[in-house]
């Protein structure tokens, strides 16, 4: 199952106001919303076996949502986005 559940998103949603968050509040919101899809995404390739949707879909997916998916890769991704906010940059 995955670490974001439906009860957690509606708590971060519930007190998120886009108008008032900054960049940052932003992309982590985008963060958590697409950690919890990518959860959905998984419960569907557990119940279907359909290993080309995980490997084409929700893997890239896990590697654009955070540095701790698993996989040899250095692509940019959220967290990286997130820290180069805080960092007050535009463009790495």
């Amino acid at each position: 199952m995955h670490d974001t559940n439906v009860r957690d998103l509606i708590d971060e949603l519930e007190g998120f106001d886009p108008a008032k968050a900054d960049h940052v509040a932003k992309v982590e919101m985008a963060q958590i919303a697409l950690q919890f899809a990518i959860g959905l995404l998984e419960d569907v390739v557990e119940a279907t076996d359909d290993r080309h949707a995980e490997a084409y879909c929700v893997d890239h997916l896990k590697i654009m949502a955070g540095e701790n998916h698993g996989f040899l890769s250095d692509d940019f991704n959220l967290d990286r986005w997130i820290a180069q906010l805080e960092r007050g940059e535009e463009d790495e």
